[in-house]
């Protein structure tokens, strides 16, 4: 997900490093002590920088794994942020760590362009304990930014429109947990963190303007942090996925079982149609659906607003799951879009949406389906 400078946060002007001490003691919004019976829905621990610069890097260590009741817990590099495009539109690119609630593990970027859908993209997972990757966020040539991981791109070029000398890059620990109360915990350490002077690289130290204290965020040496949330949750079992190209999402096979009423795995890959099974409990779901749906859940809290041409993609794209989900489990074409329509709350809330973003997402499906001249049975919707 993205942040902004919420009134939350412990803001502290610093004319020392961008990697600075600020204790153990959490901030006005707690990611969660063992002793923490319920958790806010977001918590982030980190620095971002005091000024504009042309990217980040840093070594990332995941120290253990996190245990994530609900939601995900992530670390990343980014830029950009919620209002930062063209005309107040969202625009972002991060790349880093995460885990879900499911297990799985990855290392990602994500990218959102102006009124586009945010879309995730594993690039690695199946990440164990003391596992180290020197990630880079860094614009490349004017407002033109790309992702590199342990010395090669990972990312195409990516156009973020009016970004140049606007971003000021954060390095950030991160948990969600919607509005469950559940607690969420991680452990990681940015290493070798650098800032980018110049396009392409000019690497130096920074300086910190924000510092993020709902987790614990703890300085190591002059270029190395830590940032740490605990809390008492039991972690599902990882399940080993492959790379970018076609990868197991064990999230979104929970999505699709509790809908089919048994279990299914589901592996996203290129092809043509949104959903397919083959053989029996096997889902192939296309990347482009994946993309979007992993893509909102990584995002959240700062997830497409309902009504805006972002959200609509994400919309589509769900339409597009939940009536692929039902043609697997036979349901009459007739009845699709009802079918759709029914699950399609429960289906976000999976996600990790909060009951008021699901509202207004289902009412956005239903704006989609008027559009396009469906009529919905009275007792449908």
């Amino acid at each position: 997900m993205w942040v902004r400078r919420w009134t939350f946060m412990v803001v502290c002007i610093l004319a020392g490093a961008l990697v600075v001490s600020i204790g153990t003691s959490s901030g006005a919004r707690l990611a969660g002590t063992a002793s923490t019976k319920k958790c806010a829905e977001y918590t982030y621990g980190g620095v971002e920088a005091n000024q504009t610069r042309a990217g980040a890097r840093a070594k990332i260590t995941l120290k253990q794994t996190a245990k994530v009741a609900w939601g995900h817990a992530a670390a990343w590099i980014g830029v950009g942020g919620r209002d930062e495009g063209p005309n107040g539109t969202d625009q972002w690119l991060q790349a880093g760590f995460t885990g879900f609630d499911t297990g799985e593990t990855f290392i990602y970027y994500e990218v959102t362009k102006p009124n586009k859908a945010p879309q995730f993209r594993p690039i690695g997972a199946d990440l164990k304990p003391g596992a180290t990757h020197e990630i880079f966020v860094l614009e490349v040539k004017k407002n033109t930014w790309r992702v590199k991981l342990d010395g090669k791109w990972a990312s195409p070029e990516t156009v973020l429109p009016e970004s140049h000398g606007k971003f000021k890059p954060q390095l950030l620990g991160e948990s969600w947990s919607g509005s469950t109360g559940k607690c969420n915990e991680y452990q990681y350490e940015f290493n070798n963190v650098q800032l980018a002077s110049a396009i392409g690289g000019s690497w130096v130290k920074g300086k910190a303007g924000y510092i993020f204290k709902d987790a614990q965020t703890k300085k190591l040496s002059s270029v190395a942090f830590s940032v740490r949330a605990t809390a008492s949750v039991k972690r599902t079992a990882s399940v080993k996925r492959t790379t970018a190209a076609r990868f197991e999402s064990p999230f979104l096979a929970r999505a699709a079982s509790r809908i089919l009423g048994r279990d299914v795995t589901a592996t996203c890959q290129a092809q043509s149609v949104p959903v397919r099974e083959q053989p029996v409990g096997q889902l192939h779901l296309s990347l482009r659906t994946c993309w979007i749906l992993l893509g909102y859940a990584q995002s959240l809290p700062r997830a497409p607003r309902a009504g805006t041409p972002a959200a609509r993609e994400v919309v589509v794209a769900a339409l597009d799951f939940l009536r692929g989900v039902q043609t697997v489990n036979n349901v009459p074409t007739n009845k699709l879009n009802c079918a759709a329509v029914r699950q399609f709350y429960s289906a976000f809330r999976r996600l990790g949406a909060t009951p008021s973003q699901d509202l207004a997402l289902r009412k956005q499906l239903l704006e989609v389906y008027a559009a396009r001249g469906i009529k919905l049975d009275a007792n449908c919707s």
